[in-house]
């Protein structure tokens, strides 16, 4: 999603239904984005704090981390969306446990109506339809994290996973993978949308079985 501290913004529009600069589509990019934020809530129903520890794809943390920087990324989606900016640090310590944090910040940010304009990032602009877009991909792939770190299926619908395969190259370029997300990794022969998606952020399908670890 936009993280808080370095990376660079992608793309600006003014609302409406033309594509932005950014190449999304405002409402195509709002309607990912909530039913991306719903497969990170199907995810969530499998954490339970005895499993916090367990590693996960993303190499340096476990599922407790996963979970608290997916919770962070829904609050600065939400800051953007609600405030037109987005906090360099949290503003805001966490109250609840990991998995409530998910869930609270993630309901809060699909009350949100949808937004128009754009949100200050840093020094930076990003157009709401973009924000919607690269927070919908990230949403998605923490969502298939966090089912992959507790043994549950992808809980990314085929559908969505398709619809997101063509958001990667807008948000994931050579300029913007190394602070994103590893090299795609090649996916194997039975991979579906969700786990082709996956691969293509840096995640190997069969990390479940213990195959390898991805950047965050």
């Amino acid at each position: 999603m936009v993280h808080r501290v370095g990376g660079d913004a992608v793309g600006t529009d003014a609302g409406g239904g033309a594509a932005s600069p950014g190449g999304f589509v405002p409402d195509h990019a709002y309607a990912l984005l909530e039913r991306a934020v719903g497969a990170v809530l199907r995810a969530a129903q499998h954490a339970r704090p005895e499993l916090f520890g367990r590693p996960t794809p993303c190499a340096s943390w476990n599922l407790e981390m996963l979970l608290l920087h997916t919770a962070d990324s829904l609050d600065t989606l939400g800051e953007g969306f609600g405030e037109g900016r987005v906090a360099l640090f949290p503003t805001t310590a966490a109250d609840h446990d990991a998995i409530s944090e998910v869930r609270i910040r993630a309901c809060r940010l699909l009350r949100l109506p949808a937004p128009g304009g754009g949100a200050a990032v840093a020094d930076r602009a990003l157009g709401a339809a973009a924000l919607a877009g690269v927070g919908a991909l990230e949403a998605a792939v923490h969502a298939w994290d966090i089912a992959a770190a507790c043994g549950a299926p992808s809980p990314v619908a085929p559908d969505l996973a398709a619809d997101l395969l063509p958001v990667v190259p807008l948000v994931v370029t050579d300029a913007t993978r190394h602070q994103l997300f590893d090299a795609p990794v090649p996916p194997p022969p039975w991979a579906g949308a969700a786990d082709r998606l996956a691969a293509l952020t840096g995640r190997d399908p069969r990390w479940r079985q213990g195959v390898s670890r991805a950047r965050p």
